[in-house]
């Protein structure tokens, strides 16, 4: 049971960081800040972070890590999510770590796509594993100066994100959403 209760408090600490990276991808459709991160730059011919991270992208993703703290702070209140949360939400301005959630989530993507481009792997080709865990990563850096989880906790975060990701893309290559398996 203790294990279970490990990765419950790993997934509920990490909710706004999944739910930031999965925004742009529910936006994508929404013509809205539709302009990448990047501006077009290039370096030795080469796309930063590709035309795949925009603003949009990281406005909507933003917008729903703030939305997602701010239930979880109001959730502090049941015995439940108090005892099972490793972070004290209503200790901590909600639109603040909503942004650092998102942003951190956000950008760990957008840092692993320019190591992407910089090889040489072509958007939407996979780079294991660092594109199951890329935004685990940056969630910790951002969230850091407010709240840094116990080693066993990021060991967790780290190891269920991926296990996660690699079940939810499968899933989706079997529906026929996605066309590689990993």
């Amino acid at each position: 049971m203790a294990i279970l209760n490990l990765i419950f408090e790993c997934f509920w600490f990490l909710l706004p960081g999944y739910l930031a990276n999965s925004a742009p991808v529910f936006a994508r459709k929404i013509n809205f800040l539709d302009y990448p991160i990047d501006f077009g730059k290039k370096i030795n011919g080469k796309r930063l972070f590709g035309a795949h991270k925009t603003f949009r992208g990281y406005f909507f993703g933003i917008i729903v890590s703030i939305l997602t703290v701010y239930v979880q702070t109001l959730l502090m209140n049941n015995p439940f999510f108090m005892e099972h949360s490793i972070l004290n939400y209503s200790n901590h301005n909600f639109l603040l770590l909503g942004f650092l959630f998102g942003f951190g989530a956000l950008f760990g993507d957008s840092v692993k796509s320019h190591f992407k481009r910089k090889i040489g792997i072509k958007s939407g080709k996979s780079w294991f594993p660092f594109d199951q865990t890329d935004f685990v990563f940056g969630v910790l850096i951002f969230v850091a100066p407010v709240f840094i989880p116990s080693v066993v906790h990021m060991a967790i975060l780290v190891v269920f994100s991926l296990l996660m990701h690699l079940t939810f893309v499968y899933i989706g290559y079997l529906l026929g959403i996605r066309k590689q398996p990993i």
